[in-house]
């Protein structure tokens, strides 16, 4: 009975692990056709909040410049903090971002409780997962629940994929914004080195 209960879990955890593997592809087939960062970042969060069942989450990017996370897509995030920038040192989020590794906490114990900084009133359970290329930090997806454990390590699976998904998205168009640069850049020499070729008077 031990072996078969053993057998019935294992191919449970199989299934549960093909599925969202399946997910996982289905949605980078759709957002891997997009290059606008906007549409892409806002598509992943909407599925990161549909796969966990949560009503809130936002994303956020890292700015080098300035060491701290500023909003790039969000659902039901309080309208005064919209816009706000969010330091290292600050929430969860900040937590996450930086010691690069993702939460899954109650928001009613501590030191999370005194740590939370209320994007989402109401909220009492978070789970964050960091955006990483590499070892160096691109941004953090959140999604909250005013539920108590409301995540567990699917939801965890499931957040971390999407995450890889943003930075892959993030990593595709900064390579396209380069190589549309280069081209223009190359364009305009060319342009340029043919302008003041017909302005040279031939050599005899």
């Amino acid at each position: 009975a031990i072996l078969a209960i053993k057998k019935t879990q294992a191919y449970e955890r199989e299934k549960r692990f093909a599925e969202e593997g399946q997910v996982l592809n289905e949605i980078s087939k759709e957002i891997t056709r997009h290059l606008e960062l906007t549409y892409v970042f806002n598509q992943i969060l909407a599925k990161a909040l549909d796969l966990t069942h949560s009503m809130e989450g936002n994303l956020m990017l890292y700015d080098p410049r300035k060491n701290d996370l500023w909003m790039a897509a969000e659902r039901n995030v309080a309208e005064e903090k919209k816009r706000l920038r969010q330091s290292l040192d600050q929430g969860v989020i900040g937590y996450v971002a930086k010691h690069k590794h993702l939460l899954n906490v109650d928001l009613t114990q501590l030191p999370w409780r005194d740590m939370n900084t209320k994007l989402f009133p109401g909220a009492l359970s978070e789970l964050a997962v960091p955006m990483l290329a590499g070892n160096d930090l691109l941004g953090v997806l959140n999604v909250e629940s005013s539920s108590h454990e409301s995540f567990n390590k699917s939801d965890e699976r499931l957040l971390q994929g999407l995450a890889d998904l943003a930075v892959i998205a993030l990593q595709n168009a900064r390579t396209f914004d380069n190589e549309k640069r280069s081209a223009m850049e190359a364009q305009v020499l060319n342009d340029i080195s043919r302008e003041i070729a017909t302005q040279l008077d031939p050599i005899y």
